[in-house]
């Protein structure tokens, strides 16, 4: 027995945090993902877990098959998690592991699990397609996030998503800008913790009808823009949007005022990447960013599906 699914990683390029609200979403699928290989175990009443990243051992953890306590691990934290989220599917799907006194599950990341691509997000996706549980449901349980992360997972094309209340809307499209030379995704080397991200945004913020209808319009904007000018108007007027609801400052007016073109995050503020647009030379941009302490620079055709 073996079986493997592979999933795409994902950036959120319109619609961070108001995106839970109903606002529409601009997400592209990457790349670069994750793929998860089942197969039978060696060990008697144990689940053995190996996660690696672009082919070195970064997890490993060893559970018990009835109610996965964990025998043995490199990262308890980690191993946590994946106790978590194995009880989730056995719950969704009861007959999760009947039968099977075994089982190894292998995980093949292709990107710095660091970086904010989808590790946990390709997991999950992986995880319900292989015991035959909604990744959408699994994916709420776990993080509480929006799902758009589980529909880059299996799409082809970049998309439109939009929830609303329990549903959820995946329009995939066509998203392949003239200007895409002059986009680049620069990581700031501080991972946020999406499951956080969106406590503190429901405790804290309650965005108005208006907001949401801004971002949403936005969104769909950018799917039909032609010139990198006009694209970086809305990239401000995304970040203008977001200032007023969030009561912070943009990452550019905090950390990168200088810089010669514009600059929005991605996902979560202040953490993971952010999306740099500039008709400057490619030399220059690079330099600006190392300048900044900031080394890990990828451009958009080599990085967006």
């Amino acid at each position: 027995m073996r079986k493997s699914v592979y999933s795409n990683g994902k950036l959120l390029i319109s619609g961070e945090y108001l995106v839970l609200n109903g606002a529409k979403a601009l997400a592209v699928p990457l790349k670069v993902g994750q793929e998860t290989i089942i197969s039978e175990g060696n060990k008697k009443d144990i689940l053995s877990w190996y996660s690696h990243e672009n082919g070195n051992s970064w997890f490993e953890a060893r559970f018990q098959t009835s109610g996965f306590g964990i025998r043995e691990t490199t990262d308890i934290n980690k191993a946590a998690y994946v106790q978590d989220l194995l009880l989730h599917v056995k719950n969704a799907n009861p007959v999760f592991l009947e039968g099977r006194d075994s089982l190894e599950i292998r995980n093949e990341l292709g990107f710095n699990h660091q970086w904010g691509f989808g590790s946990s997000s390709t997991l999950i996706y992986n995880m319900s397609t292989l015991f035959g549980v909604d990744p959408y449901k699994l994916n709420k349980i776990i993080t509480g996030g929006s799902g758009f992360d589980i529909a880059c997972a299996g799409a082809k094309n970049p998309l439109l998503y939009q929830v609303d209340g329990e549903k959820h809307f995946v329009e995939e499209c066509k998203f392949d800008p003239s200007f895409s030379t002059n986009l680049y995704f620069i990581w700031l080397g501080n991972k946020k913790n999406t499951s956080q991200s969106v406590t503190w945004f429901k405790k804290n913020i309650q965005p108005k009808q208006k907001d949401i209808e801004e971002i949403t319009g936005i969104s769909q904007e950018m799917l039909q823009v032609k010139e990198l000018p006009v694209f970086m108007e809305l990239m401000e007027k995304h970040n203008s949007a977001l200032e007023n609801v969030l009561g912070v400052a943009s990452v550019q007016k905090q950390y990168f005022n200088d810089f010669t073109g514009t600059i929005k995050p991605l996902g979560a503020w202040g953490g993971d990447f952010i999306l740099a647009a500039s008709d400057s030379e490619k030399e220059e941009v690079f330099n600006y960013f190392n300048r900044k302490g900031l080394s890990t620079i990828l451009g958009w055709d080599e990085l967006v599906i």
